[in-house]
């Protein structure tokens, strides 16, 4: 690693290197629709916390645990993180666990459009309340946030289900008001969430990807399964690109579709997305470039089928989409691990990079992350540090986390992914890291 010289913006005043997180959350209860716990919760969240019976579990409940129930106590965990009145509540609490100077990539969640009914507090308030604490004292050069952006939102349908979904903050003003955000320097890139219901080549997104092509905006988009998702009735029955059948009954099945990481190949694919969109291909080839982070890597799951299973292909293209049976399941012999299609993606396109959140939590994954980094130079300096703070919680503590990672990994690898790239990939043409 080259020698920085003592007045490099990426050190402290102490002329230590600044590590940055480059995954985490700070949106509060407030923002996850009423029915998001529908089957543990039959009310709405909200009355629940009003009536005073969410802060009696939090503080109550976990006493009466037996010590070996960790899987309980680390959701009572989570729950402690959401039920903070103020996403500062939150920064605060996630400062404490690094040193001095630290930088976070907030990614705000609109989850208006998952059909859980509309959140107590809505999207623009949640970026609004972001934006303050972005300009206020000690914390411009500190927090970097991203705004989540729905195809739906862009475009707004007719669907009966989203009256719920506030009406002035659609379409043209939704991306005049992001716009100011950016060429303010207060929101530092995008965030997707595809298993909210959406392919992230969707046409829909076309201005958000001009937008980030414009300004070079960092895009991060959720690769894993989990949680967060479409509860609704399913609305595709057919992939829209491929045209194979999506099976799966469940709305939780079809998040896979959704979040599977041959997607960005159909996006960034200049022959595939020219098809889709139907423009030329010299056009669609702009989009090649896209900075795109595949948050989370494909997930731990598909790690540990990359280490186990003898019988997926690993030695042909993983980028060929006919090759692909978009199944919710992962024991498919002639499926690819995502672990092996971000890895590719990484390699063919520029400005693809992953990041390792909430996939840190398992021990397992750590020898794979530490050979891969020492033996592919392109993977060393596209891979980012990230946690997934709070969701992570539900898998691990924050500060073990990163110390294990840190260690193990060792400082040079530790100081690549968490103080140089992060640096490369939140930077865009309006404002740098540090700003």
């Amino acid at each position: 690693m080259t020698k920085l010289p003592p007045n490099h913006p990426i050190l402290d005043k102490a002329g230590k290197l600044r590590i940055f997180n480059a995954h985490t959350h700070s949106f509060t209860i407030n923002h996850v629709p009423d029915y998001f716990a529908r089957g543990v919760f039959p009310v709405r969240i909200s009355r629940i916390r009003k009536n005073g019976v969410l802060e009696w579990i939090i503080k109550n409940l976990v006493n009466f645990l037996p010590g070996k129930n960790k899987g309980l106590q680390r959701l009572i965990s989570l729950v402690r993180y959401m039920d903070n009145d103020t996403q500062l509540d939150i920064i605060n609490i996630l400062r404490q666990y690094y040193p001095n100077g630290t930088g976070f990539a907030l990614l705000t969640m609109d989850m208006e459009y998952m059909k859980a009914e509309a959140p107590p507090v809505k999207f623009e308030a949640q970026l609004d309340e972001l934006a303050r604490i972005k300009q206020g004292d000690g914390f411009h050069d500190l927090i970097y946030p991203f705004i989540c952006c729905d195809p739906r939102r862009i475009e707004p349908g007719i669907k009966t289900w989203e009256i719920n979904i506030e009406k002035d903050f659609i379409g043209d003003r939704f991306l005049k008001v992001i716009r100011r955000y950016f060429e303010e320097g207060i929101f530092q890139g995008i965030k997707l969430y595809p298993a909210l219901g959406f392919f992230p080549f969707d046409r829909r997104l076309k201005p958000i990807y001009d937008l980030a092509l414009e300004f070079n905006l960092p895009i991060i988009s959720h690769v894993i399964r989990g949680a967060v998702y479409f509860r609704g009735p399913k609305e595709y029955t057919v992939h829209p690109f491929l045209g194979k059948p999506l099976d799966g009954r469940k709305p939780e099945d079809f998040t896979t579709h959704f979040t599977h990481p041959l997607n960005y190949e159909i996006l960034l694919n200049p022959a595939h997305l020219s098809k889709y969109w139907d423009i030329s291909e010299k056009e669609a080839s702009r989009y090649s470039d896209l900075k795109i982070c595949l948050g989370h890597f494909g997930g731990e799951v598909e790690w540990l089928r990359f280490l186990e299973d003898p019988w997926i292909p690993e030695n042909t293209n993983s980028l060929d989409i006919n090759n692909w049976k978009p199944s919710y399941r992962t024991d498919s012999e002639s499926q690819f691990s995502w672990f092996s299609i971000c890895r590719d993606l990484m390699h063919k396109y520029p400005n693809v990079y992953a990041d390792i959140s909430y996939t840190l939590a398992f021990d397992y994954i750590y020898p794979l992350l530490k050979v891969i980094l020492e033996s592919d130079k392109k993977m060393l300096n596209r891979t980012l540090f990230g946690t997934d703070f709070y969701v992570v919680t539900k898998a691990s503590a924050e500060r073990k986390i990163a110390i294990i990672a840190r260690a193990f990994l060792g400082n040079e690898i530790f100081t690549q992914i968490a103080s140089l790239n992060p640096v490369e990939f939140l930077s865009n043409k309006l404002t740098r890291v540090p700003a």
